[in-house]
């Protein structure tokens, strides 16, 4: 039960490891797995995954949880192919439906069921035994005004209403996940590690097909899936443990070898898979974990680092380095070569002027299954479906914005998106304030989430971003006991 999730546990006073050989094979094998049925063996993988996870419900919530967030993370939800340029077949949890709804929306519908049954028999389930901070409730009301004030569009629009909704549901999913699987620090940096190589897997899959797609075919990117925007964490991590380990005394020089690995697939991963939103979020977030450890020479070693892998990259398909180059001359808004930063723009002025035009919708916004039109600034380029489905162009309501940010401002309005946001910071803020007081084993896993958190919740537009985010959310509020332990802990030692 979520009271019971925060009890104190014994401390591991134990140096970060490396996960053993046997998991990293496993880890390995279904992450290729995956990839493989996704994109060139019969989607057999996907059935049998999503028949385990709902039979882990029913038997175990525990193992189903830590199952669900496994495959939340092996699986893409977006093809690698862009429409038009590259044809294939794209079969995973995400797209795959099964009356109706994909085998992902199912799942997490019913591990969401399946939690509130379990917490609504406890008997000491109460909002209080959440021990959810005031700003954590500040983003849960947030979300909750949201779906009352929009309720009276269920009548017109309830399909786009249980979307937006589902933004709620998916971040519980992943909040309730964390205060349950984050039980001690030693649970934090065995799932943080088990994150890492995840990452270091998928991103070598990635870039081995590319490279190969490449010598077969004219090539100039790939498309990435949604999670490719929790490559900030592998990064901001690297820099974060790599001087305040070696201050402390701690460092690992295998760990730190691993860790170096990532950070160069993961640069390398984010320039074949070129996007402008990622590249300025992870710009930000190297900035942020540059300034927290004050070592502004580090931009030199990483100048010299992110030139050495493009320079690996060009030699095998200058193409890739061409079209990243080009993402990031055309970020300014108002060209026809920037028209996903024009679209955004379009969106900003539109969702304003209907606030200011509807003033009822300006505190509070237009609430669950509202929408936007194109009436205050009218769209100055093709619509295709890729920018918006037929039906949304055809009737000129938009219920979706391409960022969460759009999407907060349009469904919880210019007060419900301050509040939104502030405790989002507030959150982040006092965790990284107390990871900084020490420098434990936890310290600088918690320090990157901090960091990652808001800039995560501006790109979280997908149901899996939102799961994840919700997870690290939670991780950072539970980690919150973790700081204090360490910290009383720290100060016992001193004296």
């Amino acid at each position: 039960m979520i009271s019971q999730v925060l009890t104190p546990h014994s401390l591991a006073s134990s140096a970060p490891r490396l996960l053993p050989v046997a998991q990293i094979l496993a880890v390995a094998l279904l992450t290729l797995a995956c990839y493989l049925n996704a994109y060139y063996l019969p989607p057999v993988l996907p059935y049998l995954v999503f028949a385990l996870g709902l039979a882990f419900i029913v038997v175990d919530d525990i193992l189903g949880l830590k199952f669900y967030l496994l495959s939340l993370l092996v699986f893409d939800d977006f093809p690698k192919y862009f429409a038009g340029v590259m044809g294939g077949q794209f079969n995973t949890i995400f797209n795959i439906q099964v009356a109706g709804n994909t085998m992902f929306m199912i799942w997490t519908s019913l591990m969401f069921g399946k939690l509130l049954l379990r917490e609504s028999m406890s008997r000491q389930f109460s909002v209080n035994a959440l021990r959810f901070p005031r700003e954590m409730k500040g983003i849960l009301l947030v979300f909750m005004v949201a779906a009352l004030w929009g309720f009276p569009n269920v009548l017109t629009s309830a399909k786009y209403y249980v979307n937006d909704f589902s933004f709620l549901v998916n971040t519980l999913v992943g909040l309730y996940a964390a205060y349950t699987l984050v039980r001690s620090e030693e649970d934090l940096k065995r799932y943080f590690m088990l994150f890492l190589v995840i990452c270091f897997i998928r991103y070598s899959i990635v870039l081995i097909d590319g490279v190969g797609m490449s010598m077969r075919l004219v090539m100039y990117t790939l498309k990435a899936e949604s999670g490719a925007y929790l490559s900030i964490i592998p990064l901001t991590y690297f820099v974060i443990y790599s001087y305040r380990k070696k201050q402390s005394g701690q460092f690992n020089r295998k760990v730190y070898l691993f860790l170096l690995s990532c950070s160069a697939l993961t640069i390398a991963y984010n320039v074949v898979t070129a996007s402008r939103g990622r590249f300025i979020v992870l710009a930000l977030a190297f900035c942020f974990a540059m300034i927290v450890t004050g070592k502004y020479r580090i931009m030199l070693f990483a100048l010299l680092a992110v030139l050495a892998v493009v320079g690996a990259i060009y030699t095998l398909n200058p193409n890739f380095v061409h079209y990243a180059g080009w993402k990031m001359a055309t970020v300014r808004p108002g060209t026809e070569e920037s028209a996903s930063s024009t679209v955004r723009a379009i969106e900003y002025h539109n969702i304003i002027g209907q606030q200011m035009d509807q003033l009822h919708q300006l505190p509070l916004g237009a609430g669950y299954g509202g929408f936007f039109t194109s009436k205050y600034r009218p769209f100055n380029m093709e619509l295709g479906g890729d920018a918006y489905p037929e039906e949304w162009i055809a009737r000129d309501e938009y219920y979706k914005p391409h960022s969460t940010v759009l999407f907060s401002l349009l469904k919880f309005g210019l007060i419900g998106s301050l509040v939104f946001y502030l405790s989002l910071i507030s959150i982040s803020l006092k965790s990284l304030k107390a990871a900084l007081r020490i420098n434990d084993n936890s310290s600088d896993i918690l320090i990157a989430l901090s960091l990652a958190l808001p800039l995560l919740f501006i790109v979280n537009f997908t149901p899996k971003t939102q799961v994840l985010s919700g997870v690290i959310l939670g991780v950072l509020v539970t980690g919150r006991a973790l700081q204090v332990r360490n910290e009383n802990s720290y100060n016992s030692n001193r004296l």
